[in-house]
């Protein structure tokens, strides 16, 4: 069966357990105002899937998480059915990293110079803003024969990667939300 990742990624929308259909843009008004509120803290910008394959189709699901590092976060998902299970380890994998790119992609391409525009003003000198792409991967467990090659691939495009336990975008709160 043959599915087209990029047409379900913008179809679906993103939510938590108080919003609900929310587009990217509105993804970002809201991580906007959550730094505005605290503009004296450092902030953590964490992008990443996680899957679980049912018995007759794999849920993906992507999360952005905006922490406020040491008092708090702010994140929503997107999800996605894939109408038939995903057995192969690599293929999920591959399937979530390519997932996780292209929200990366699009932040970076149309959202993360608004972001930073948008809050660089009321940011003091001693905050940092990281941005990060959270893998579902550790050095426990059978994924962990591709962690450098996965490592690699997002490195290679630049961006800063945190595997298992420090991916808790991915392993934890998509986690969540793929049962």
């Amino acid at each position: 069966m043959e599915f087209n990742i990029r047409n379900l990624l913008y179809e679906s929308r993103f939510y938590n357990s108080s919003q609900r259909n929310m587009d990217l843009e509105a993804v970002f008004e809201h991580v906007i105002n959550f730094i505005k509120k605290d503009c004296n803290s450092s902030y953590r910008l964490s992008i990443g899937s996680d899957s679980q394959v049912k018995n007759d189709h794999t849920v993906f699901v992507t999360a952005i998480v905006i922490h406020r590092i040491g008092t708090g976060a702010w994140g929503c998902v997107n999800k996605i059915i894939i109408p038939y299970a995903i057995n192969d380890l690599k293929e999920k994998l591959v399937l979530e990293a390519n997932l996780t790119l292209q929200i990366v992609t699009e932040i970076s391409n149309n959202y993360l110079e608004k972001l930073l525009s948008s809050v660089i003003y009321y940011l003091d000198d001693s905050t940092y803003f990281y941005n990060e792409i959270h893998i579902d991967i550790g050095k426990k467990g059978k994924s962990k024969t591709m962690i450098k090659e996965i490592i690699k691939y997002f490195s290679g495009l630049g961006f800063e990667t945190r595997i298992k336990p420090d991916s808790y975008a991915a392993s934890s709160y998509a986690n969540k939300y793929t049962k």
